[in-house]
């Protein structure tokens, strides 16, 4: 099941940072910049007048984008098609210039095989290369751009090619995690309250938004079931021998209800209490799932997480020696903490987060029966062997900067000839890393889901995300495709989400 965009969003946060779609993911305040979602500015607009959400499904031999840019222009655009995310374009045009600053950008689809394309787009002919178009509040001076411009579109995206799932996915796979989760659930779960319950009024719900989660004051009324909420830190014990921390917030008033456990984004910081899914009627634990406390700085750093390569000594050989997986198990163990709360309805807990929050959704949703709904938003590192091969096409020789070695940097190509020959080294590093992609987890789900992804996300890209929803096991999914958004953060995907997941938990309650 699809949802077009156009029926769902609002406006959109924007920041460096990762914001993530049902998790609050950053713990300092609100702000809202002028750029919207990076990489995209607000330069150009795209739009489809028959396909809000730029996933094209057959239908006729060639795909209309309308480009309407901001600033007065010169002689014409220029526009160039590529595989999603690589740099080398495979055909070029020129746009029908009309008035109003408006283009019509045409293409041909007879040999685009399935899968997604970005169309980048430049301003010809204003005498210039760059333009002052952002005023930066910091240092008070116009910042320039270039005026460019990207839309990513779908093209038969359920047809995309996926490298072979019994080539890819460890033999091992599901043995290996098995005994992950048994070893760790010898040791008791030991779950303790760290401090005094502390009450939030829907006044303080909303100033701690705006001060502490980033988040504005209250985007969804239509969604909020409770005016006061109750909020306290828990601990339980971890997979190596220290705790794991977490926030959790429930409604005030005494009773049993649904449980929403909140995943976070890449980063080893302190976490926001999650109070806004409280007063929609979660009891909501936010997990710092590098076990940290959730009041922590951001000053740890691992190795192939956010640490540089030179400490990358001895190299990393086995799963067993990367974050993830312990990060993975405090993940996991969430669940019997969130179910072992008094005020939990075990029996409807579901899970959700952005980003890295996204992919422990699926790990979790995957490995756990008891979930019973999962929101996977912005997935990130699903696809693994596609995203390496991008960075191949790119002569690049990594997805992402700490990543390991694939191949020697070659020289960068289009992709057209190679599209679909997605492999990974056989390398030991690049071998437990297929221990940990979202898109081998993906299909021993066993509950619906409701996935997102920004398409012209750099972080998450389209193939990336869609992977891991095409390879999904569980009942009904659904994808919402955000069309000139990246990795961020939608209030009107947030109030949606609400409402699928109250119509799935509800009947689980029946």
């Amino acid at each position: 099941m699809r949802i077009p965009c156009g029926t769902i969003l609002a406006a959109a946060l924007c920041s460096g940072m990762t914001l993530c779609a049902m998790n609050h993911n950053l713990p300092w305040a609100w702000s809202n910049p002028p750029r919207c979602s990076t990489p995209q500015t607000p330069l150009f607009a795209f739009f489809n007048r028959e396909n809000a959400d730029f996933m094209f499904r057959n239908g006729g031999g060639r795909i209309e984008v309308w480009c309407q840019a901001a600033v007065r222009t010169g002689s014409g655009l220029s526009w160039t098609l590529h595989h999603n995310q690589i740099v080398k374009p495979f055909r070029s045009g020129t746009a029908e210039a009309l008035p109003g600053n408006l283009f019509r950008i045409d293409i041909g689809t007879a040999d685009l095989k399935p899968g997604f394309y970005d169309i980048r787009v430049r301003l010809e002919g204003l005498g210039y290369d760059k333009i002052a178009l952002l005023h930066n509040p910091e240092t008070g001076k116009a910042e320039l751009e270039p005026p460019v411009g990207v839309c990513t579109f779908g093209w038969n995206p359920d047809s995309m090619p996926l490298v072979d799932e019994a080539a890819y996915r460890p033999a091992d796979f599901e043995s290996f995690w098995a005994k992950a989760m048994e070893e760790y659930r010898t040791a008791t779960l030991d779950l303790k309250v760290e401090d005094a319950p502390r009450v939030y009024t829907r006044e303080e719900i909303d100033r701690y938004n705006i001060e502490g989660a980033c988040l504005p004051p209250n985007f969804d009324p239509d969604g909020v079931k409770h005016d006061a909420v109750v909020s306290y830190k828990v601990s339980f014990a971890g997979p190596d021998g220290d705790r794991v921390y977490a926030w959790v917030a429930r409604p005030q008033k005494e009773g049993s209800y649904p449980a929403l456990i909140v995943y976070p984004g890449a980063g080893t910081g302190g976490r926001p209490r999650p109070l806004d899914h409280a007063r929609h009627g979660y009891v909501a634990m936010d997990i710092q799932v590098h076990g940290h406390d959730v009041e922590c700085d951001d000053s740890i750093t691992y190795p192939w997480y956010n640490a540089p390569e030179e400490t990358y000594s001895p190299r990393i050989s086995s799963v067993k020696d990367l974050v993830w997986y312990n990060l993975y198990r405090r993940a996991l163990r969430a669940v019997d903490a969130v179910a072992a709360l008094p005020c939990v309805d075990a029996g409807r807990i579901a899970v959700c987060g952005g980003s890295q929050g996204g992919r422990l959704s699926i790990v979790v949703a995957a490995l756990d029966p008891r979930i019973k709904a999962a929101v996977p938003c912005i997935v990130n590192s699903p696809n693994m062997p596609h995203l390496y091969w991008t960075s191949r096409c790119n002569a690049r020789a990594r997805w992402w900067g700490n990543a390991p070695v694939a191949d020697p940097p070659a020289e960068m190509t289009d992709g057209t000839e190679s599209y679909g020959h997605f492999t990974l080294a056989a390398t030991p590093e690049l071998r437990a890393l297929a221990y940990l992609d979202p898109m081998n987890f993906a299909p021993f789900a066993k509950c619906p889901a409701y996935f997102n992804g920004g398409l012209v996300d750099p972080v998450s890209p389209a193939y990336s995300t869609y992977a891991a929803y095409l390879r999904w096991g569980g009942g009904k999914k659904t994808f919402v495709a955000v069309p000139n958004h990246g990795h961020d953060w939608w209030a009107a995907f947030d109030r949606a989400a609400y409402r699928w997941l109250e119509k799935i938990l509800d009947k689980q309650s029946k």
